[in-house]
């Protein structure tokens, strides 16, 4: 077994007070608190806050402490997960975990996850974490105008549902029997000695796999497990003002699971717009002015999120130009903020003029030349 610095995970030192000591759990709890994971972290967080958790449980503990300043963890490393949490003191930090929601009661179930290997529902001391499904993630697609003003999408998707014919029990006739060799837990304890140390774990049952029960007569539509593969068709409102990488949770869409259904994360990908380009809540594009308006100024109609709009073109306007429409951005519903959309001016020079044309530009220009201001072109 890796040996585990328990100082430099808790970025503590052996002298460090037990003030400071919960100060540096606090910090790092809630910094890797399961429930602030992005859907593609999720599994680094969970092991990331079991291992601050199990430091903290260890260098809390004046007994543990002296063992782990003796022997360090690979010294302790053949005792269970129940042994170096039990009388383990976490009650000064209800509020950090009460604080977010994802099925957490208390901090009692929040470890007892840690037990069984996962977050969510669970049972308690040598059984396992049962039969709670897993979370899903599905990548939906949406236009610049969708983000922008938020839209609802109807999305098909597969999922393990309950079996409608055994109704979840795996069962044909509905009856299960406690396995005997575990006695329900769904785990085993092993126990092992090192030197006057006897050190118990909790393995898996081999018997029943981990479920508690054993299943004389399985479902023969889901072949005892209590699920079927099943195209699900759910509608999402997706909020205006998404991004992509954002992601929509969809609590208990995801694999149904005897403890508890998984989730669904919904990643958004806004698709590239042609003609608009997006900043924050701001929205860009190029127009392409005539040279005589750029010259004299006025307005014209430019392309918006929402349609045609007037846009004032002031009197001398040079190539690049940016100028601001307000409001006219991406309307940012989490927020409650809606951004502008900016417009950089491209002169439009014009080809293939006739000889009246050129006549004229050439009066211009010597006219210009005369001027005293002595007028500059871009």
């Amino acid at each position: 077994m890796n040996e585990k610095d328990y100082y430099k995970i808790l970025g503590v030192n052996k002298n460090t007070t037990k003030d400071d000591l919960k100060q540096a759990y606090r910090k790092l709890a809630m910094q890797y608190h399961p429930d602030r994971s992005p859907s593609d972290k999720k599994k680094e967080y969970e092991e990331k806050f079991k291992e601050i958790s199990e430091a903290y449980a260890v260098l809390s503990n004046d007994d543990k402490k002296a063992q782990y300043d003796r022997v360090g963890s690979a010294g302790m490393g053949n005792a269970s997960q129940e042994d170096i949490f039990r009388n383990a003191d976490f009650s000064d930090f209800q509020d950090v975990f009460s604080g977010y929601g994802g099925g957490f009661g208390s901090v009692d179930e929040i470890f007892k996850g840690v037990f069984r290997g996962g977050m969510g529902k669970q049972r308690s001391g040598y059984e396992t974490g049962g039969d709670t499904g897993e979370d899903l993630e599905y990548t939906l697609s949406v236009n610049l105008k969708e983000s922008a003003f938020g839209t609802e999408k109807e999305i098909r998707f597969f999922h393990n549902a309950k079996c409608k014919v055994c109704n979840g029990t795996g069962s044909k006739d509905g009856s299960r029997t406690v396995c005997d060799k575990c006695h329900g837990r769904g785990a085993v304890q092993i126990h092992r000695r090192a030197g006057f140390i006897t050190f118990t774990s909790a393995q898996t049952c081999p018997k029943c796999h981990g479920t508690g029960v054993i299943i004389q007569s399985p479902c023969w539509t889901c072949h005892g497990t209590g699920k079927v593969k099943e195209e699900a068709k759910v509608k999402v409102r997706v909020p205006g003002g998404v991004n992509t990488g954002d992601n929509l949770k969809m609590t208990g869409y995801g694999n149904y699971g005897a403890d508890g259904s998984g989730d669904l994360y919904i990643k958004i990908n806004v698709t590239d717009d042609n003609f608009f380009k997006r900043k924050g809540d701001n929205i860009y594009c190029n127009v392409k002015i005539p040279f005589t308006l750029a010259i004299l100024g006025g307005k014209i109609e430019v392309p918006t999120l929402q349609g045609t709009a007037s846009l004032n073109i002031s009197e001398g306007t040079q190539p690049g130009t940016t100028l601001r429409m307000k409001d006219l951005g991406i309307h940012n519903e989490m927020r409650n903020h809606t951004g502008d959309q900016f417009v950089v001016a491209e002169i439009e020079i014009p080809k293939g003029l006739n000889e009246m044309q050129k006549k004229l530009l050439i009066e211009f220009d010597e006219e210009m030349k005369k001027s005293k201001n002595k007028f500059k072109f871009w």
